[in-house]
């Protein structure tokens, strides 16, 4: 598939104008910051998800279903 000058140009425009945007560009960091975590808890039996809410549980003396599921922002059924 060959592309204009022009074409490749409005296609650039398109792609800065996608990564100028903060909603974007904070999904991307997210998604990035999920891999590398991931990556440091290879060879452990523990996910991703039961990390971060063993890490809500450490952090608080007595803590309900409720608020373990909004501080990972998962539902109740997830955390149970």
């Amino acid at each position: 598939m060959e592309l204009s000058a022009r074409s490749l140009e409005n296609r650039l425009g398109r792609v800065r104008d996608l990564e100028s945007r903060f909603t974007y560009r904070m999904s991307m960091l997210c998604k990035t910051l999920d891999l590398e975590a991931s990556e440091l808890l290879r060879g452990t039996p523990v996910t991703l998800t039961a990390y971060n809410v063993l890490i809500v549980v450490e952090t608080f003396d007595q803590i309900s279903i409720s608020d373990i599921s909004r501080f990972n922002v998962m539902d109740r059924a997830q955390v149970s």
